[in-house]
């Protein structure tokens, strides 16, 4: 029959309060990763509504200027700073 360690209860002990904290820790981790979670859906939103900003500027220009819908459309930041005065 195996004999238990003199120290068991002290072992047992500390092996709980490494659960406790191990299981805090987890409970930090859940709490930061759901508050990213919120924040990058929160920066998608932001980012959407800023592209669609971009689209109704571009198609008022388009629209109030003739000339520039000729600017091609996959390379807005060459015809940005193309468009800029010198």
């Amino acid at each position: 029959m195996p004999s238990t360690p003199k120290n068991f209860d002290q072992l047992l002990h500390e092996y709980l309060v490494l659960c406790h904290l191990h299981g805090a820790a987890q409970q930090r981790c859940a709490e930061a990763f759901e508050q990213q979670r919120m924040l990058i859906q929160a920066q998608q939103k932001q980012i959407m509504q800023l592209r669609a900003d971009v689209i109704i500027g571009q198609t008022a220009l388009a629209f109030a200027h003739p000339e520039f819908t000729s600017l091609e459309v996959t390379a807005p930041a060459q015809n940005a700073r193309s468009l800029r005065p010198v």
